[in-house]
């Protein structure tokens, strides 16, 4: 497939030269990396159209019915598209990392509402500084200590309801092992 790909495009880049007369300067314009990016994306849309155009011969061999004309291609593409927007976000977080620091996109950290339940809290941009901000200061980001009776409390009825869950799904397969095993051995 990324012979294939790498050849269509080489066709197009070629095709492109022979309409449009390309003066390259003597010094680059633009520095590396941002031709690294064009080039992925050159890739991206190469497959973004390349997957279009199965999904079509897809839907038009049903409407016909008829088998699609190997039909692994749409596996492929789907495939090539996956490991690119795995490279491409890897660049990202590792651009990210050296310009701010930052592992995640959205950067945050865990924390703990009033009622003792965590959950991640998002960081994000406010008009007014947090120290002036008369909403932000009356989140509560921490548990009293008459709340963590409640709090476990709160976790045993959750674990619970987890084995009771458990417990029922296990019973619902040793009665659909008992049916099916009798019909088997009837046959």
């Amino acid at each position: 497939m990324a012979a294939s790909t790498a050849c269509r495009f080489t066709a197009i880049c070629r095709q492109f030269q022979r309409t449009v007369k390309i003066s390259l300067p003597t010094k680059p314009q633009y520095p590396s990396h941002t031709l690294v990016n064009y080039h992925s994306c050159l890739q991206g849309y190469v497959l973004l159209k390349e997957k279009n155009m199965l999904n079509t011969i897809e839907q038009e061999a049903k409407r016909k019915c008829v088998p699609m004309p190997s039909p692994e291609r749409v596996k492929k593409v789907f495939r090539s598209m996956k490991r690119l927007d795995s490279v491409v976000k890897e660049r990202e977080d590792a651009l990210r990392l050296l310009q701010t620091g930052q592992e995640k996109g959205r950067p945050g950290e865990w924390r703990r509402n009033i009622f003792g339940k965590t959950f991640w809290y998002r960081f994000r941009e406010h008009p007014v500084p947090w120290y002036m901000n008369k909403i932000y200061k009356r989140k509560r980001f921490y548990t009293p200590s008459f709340v963590a009776p409640y709090t476990r409390l709160s976790l045993e009825k959750h674990l619970k309801s987890k084995t009771r869950r458990e417990r029922k799904e296990k019973q619902k397969q040793k009665k659909l092992q008992e049916v099916f095993s009798k019909k088997t051995a009837q046959v």
